[in-house]
């Protein structure tokens, strides 16, 4: 089913979604349409470099249609974009970091000041995850971690442990609250 171009503005993120699963590229530019300008201003807020902050969105999108036929699963578009973007953001603030570690050691810098603060900083972000992660019940936390560390799709989580896709969607929404809650306590 294909619609008149102006048509798309008015159907939902999940009739979108399920479009841009049969491979509909105007659904696609529609979720551009709608949510690019919000998460340019999201990784401007984080990384306030327009080409950098450019390039991330647009990786954004990349990982939207790779993971498209997955896509009908999940329950808030918004909040996987989100999520897609923060991580984009921590994996470019730390190669940012990693390049400044290796032009101070080039340069003869101090080095050992610079290592012990990446240092600090990882291990205090370690120490919230594993905190974070804590405040999760049982289910709570082995849904998140089978949709985050195995990156596997919501249906996969739901047949391993032998209940609906609700439930792992449900279970998700709850674990991605606590973590966020969380971790934005210590920024």
């Amino acid at each position: 089913m294909h619609f008149a171009h102006n048509d798309y503005s008015q159907l939902s993120d999940s009739l979108l979604l399920s479009q841009l699963a049969q491979g509909d590229p105007e659904s696609l530019k529609e979720l551009h349409i709608r949510y690019a300008p919000w998460l340019y201003h999201i990784a401007m807020k984080r990384l306030p470099v327009a080409h950098k902050a450019e390039d991330l969105v647009q990786e954004v999108f990349l990982a939207l249609y790779r993971n498209r036929e997955d896509m009908r699963e999940i329950n808030s578009l918004r909040a996987w974009l989100s999520c897609c973007l923060r991580n984009l953001i921590l994996n470019e603030i730390r190669n940012i970091r990693r390049h400044e570690l290796h032009h101070s050691q080039i340069a003869g810098g101090s080095v050992n000041s610079v290592i012990l603060s990446n240092r600090y900083d990882m291990k205090l972000l370690e120490q919230q995850f594993r905190k974070a992660l804590s405040e999760l019940t049982d289910r709570c936390r082995m849904v998140f971690m089978m949709s985050r560390v195995e990156e596997l799709p919501n249906k996969n989580i739901a047949e391993k442990l032998n209940c609906s896709v609700k439930a792992v969607e449900k279970q998700m929404t709850k674990a991605l609250r606590v973590m966020r809650n969380e971790l934005s306590e210590h920024r």
